[in-house]
């Protein structure tokens, strides 16, 4: 009797524990059918992210300024035959050392370094040189303006001499530009086209695009009006200047 009663209290203990075991089963059936779902989910995201980053403005409708640029670090020359560095026969060019140069300086030996002798007394035996060259460090020049005030002998009011405003004359001259670098003038049209646009679409118009803005750039220096020539190009009379003829 003692011997069944063991069995039936044993059974139902893994009986209760096959129950737990198979909700435990269940569940977690269940959690892997979400993972797979959410992993196929992000598998598609994934996808449509890297379709979005491939569209640019040559294969898609965007237009040339999203395209993302991404910078080159490989170069593109091939790598050769030669060795880094100046080659077998090239003639090096470097800066000989000037007769007179604008400072000396003098370096005393004043014992020696093997019995530490006192050499301050000594004759100059012969002189080691070596040149240093350095480009002058740059200042600031100040120009001060004085006006005279003087007195009327006649009327006794007191005048004062003008200043120039010539530091701002392009705010009421327009022929006069408001910056002194006529290259940064000359490239800064081509520079907002490809910060507008991001860069052309063909070799020829990029020619193009260079042909007529020199057109333009030159015929402005030449105190040309502008519109005038454009019209007078598209009729085939182009701008040449008096130089050149």
């Amino acid at each position: 009797m003692i011997l069944e009663r063991v069995s039936k209290n044993r059974i139902e203990e893994l009986e209760i524990e096959v129950f737990e075991l198979k909700a435990l089963v269940k569940e977690l059936l269940s959690e892997i059918s979400f993972l797979k779902q959410e992993n196929v989910e992000l598998k598609e995201e994934v996808k449509s992210l890297k379709n979005k980053l491939l569209l640019t403005s040559k294969n898609s409708s965007k237009p040339p300024s999203s395209d993302v640029f991404v910078k080159q670090t490989k170069a593109l020359r091939k790598k050769g035959m030669n060795k880094v560095g100046g080659q077998q026969g090239h003639i090096g060019t470097t800066l000989n050392m000037v007769e007179c140069p604008d400072y000396v300086e003098v370096h005393e030996v004043d014992k020696c370094v093997y019995c530490e002798t006192n050499l301050l007394n000594s004759e100059v035996f012969d002189i080691e040189r070596r040149q240093v060259f350095d480009l002058p460090r740059m200042c600031l020049e100040v120009t001060e303006y004085n006006a005279e005030i003087k007195i009327c002998c006649t009327c006794g009011k007191m005048n004062k001499g003008i200043f120039s405003d010539s530091v701002l004359a392009f705010m009421y001259n327009f022929d006069i530009p408001f910056d002194n670098n006529q290259a940064e003038r000359d490239i800064r049209i081509m520079k907002l086209k490809q910060k507008i646009s991001g860069s052309f679409r063909t070799k020829i118009g990029v020619d193009y695009f260079c042909r007529i803005r020199g057109f333009i750039s030159t015929a402005k220096k030449h105190g040309q009006n502008i519109l005038k020539q454009i019209f007078l190009a598209l009729e085939n009379k182009d701008y040449v200047p008096k130089f050149i003829l």
